[in-house]
């Protein structure tokens, strides 16, 4: 027996030694990220985190494309996992430190890192506003109130949270609730499993996760037997009458591989080139956006009759309720350690979602939270821009939406912080 754990630990130091010089060769030497991934799947980016959900692995960088070849732009990742510009951990007292915490658009999915709207924030504020940037595709109020929490117990100081609502964030909790098993908790307001519950050879690690997705030797694992090609083909449907135009746009700008198939109802499918190696150029993407934009921002004319909002908090659907008590959780989390939290509400095409504006907006309200809707005049802008505000196909903010968003955002923000009234530098 003796003999056997003399035994036993010897392979385990050997294994730990082993590991150590796999960990450093790596390091030196192999590059953990593609140099080009989808930018939906992001394989080699991102790894279950803790506490909050999924985590950009830090230090890390790629070139995201898009899967309806609309952009192909850099990723880099910062030692505290953000898309983002390194920052120190302590804020600097002739700034105000603002942390943007929300979902994809926040995150600047489309655009170069300078050119998400929190760095125009920053540069708008000529000095005075220091933007960090935390968001991250697929935040919610839950997710929000972990990443978040991670923050703040790292030690990380801020002075404002700008958090960015969107309309899918009741789906996004729902699915959440169940992958990491959610539940409300009468002190912590709510906990999580400790597992991820997602099809990943890491859905088992749970608090494991975060220590490993900083080691090299856990990525070269995770693209051994995790597979994470680029994703399936991205298809959209439109009326025969407009396919070739759309097919034209791209053949003029040399993209290849887009295919139409057929369908019934006057209606064509188009199939994108998975990792095109050729993107459209800004003047294509304007000339798509408007060939599209009366589709895109069309309200379908046998809807004309508009829906009465649900205003009673009662007949909110299950899944509104859920994530507004998560946004209790967030605004409690807040509010314990005096930071001020500010909600923006940012929605997607065709920016109709009166009903999910009514939800944020009146809990807002309640709670006595500043909040921002840019639905009418993102809407009213994206109606006669000749520039792309959104990109036509793939549906997120296009540069020129973040700088239009970030000028919305500054304005509000100018009239709320207090070091904005007190000062006239603005």
């Amino acid at each position: 027996m003796k003999n056997y754990f003399i035994n036993f630990t010897i392979v385990l130091i050997a294994l730990f030694i082993a590991a150590t010089i796999g960990e450093i060769f790596l390091r030196i030497f192999w590059e953990s990220v593609p140099p080009r991934v989808d930018s939906r799947t992001m394989g080699g980016m991102s790894l279950p985190g803790w506490p909050d959900f999924l985590r950009f692995v830090p230090d890390t960088k790629t070139i995201a494309v898009s899967p309806t070849a609309e952009f192909a732009v850099h990723y880099k990742i910062n030692s505290f996992g953000m898309r983002d510009r390194e920052h120190s951990k302590r804020s600097n007292v002739n700034t105000c430190r603002i942390l943007f915490v929300g979902d994809s658009f926040t995150e600047g999915y489309g655009v170069e890192q300078h050119e998400a709207y929190p760095s125009h924030i920053e540069y708008l504020s000529q000095g005075v506003l220091e933007s960090l940037n935390a968001g991250m595709r697929g935040i919610c109020p839950s997710f929000a109130f972990f990443r978040l929490q991670r923050f703040i117990d790292f030690g990380l100081e801020f002075d404002a949270v700008v958090y960015q609502v969107f309309d899918n964030d009741f789906y996004d909790d729902a699915v959440y609730t169940d992958l990491v098993q959610l539940r409300s908790d009468p002190v912590e307001c709510i906990v999580r499993g400790p597992f991820y519950k997602a099809d990943r050879v890491f859905r088992f690690l749970g608090p494991f996760a975060w220590p490993l997705s900083h080691l090299k030797l856990s990525w070269l694992f995770a693209t051994a037997f995790l597979n994470t090609p680029a994703g399936s083909a991205e298809t959209r449907v439109y009326p025969v009458s407009i396919t070739q135009k759309i097919m034209d746009i791209y053949k003029s700008d040399g993209v290849e591989g887009v295919r139409v198939q057929r369908i019934a109802d006057g209606k064509n499918e188009i199939v994108f080139p998975t990792l095109s190696k050729k993107m459209l150029c800004t003047n294509k993407v304007n000339e798509l956006w408007r060939l599209l934009r009366d589709i895109n921002f069309e309200v379908n004319p046998k809807n004309t009759k508009e829906v009465p909002l649900l205003t009673s908090p009662a007949e909110y659907p299950d899944d509104v309720k859920r994530s507004l008590h998560y946004l209790d959780c967030l605004a409690t989390l807040c509010s314990n350690r005096n930071i001020p939290l500010y909600i923006v509400y940012q929605p997607g095409m065709p920016l109709i979602s009166r009903q999910n504006e009514y939800y944020f907006k009146s809990w807002c309200i309640e709670k006595g939270i500043p909040f921002l809707s840019m639905r009418e005049d993102l809407r009213t802008i994206s109606m006669k821009s000749e520039k792309a505000i959104f990109f036509p196909i793939d549906g997120h903010l296009a540069p020129e939406g973040h700088r239009l968003v970030a000028k919305m955002i500054f304005k509000w923000l100018k009239s709320l912080l207090p070091l904005y009234s007190t000062t006239s530098k603005q």
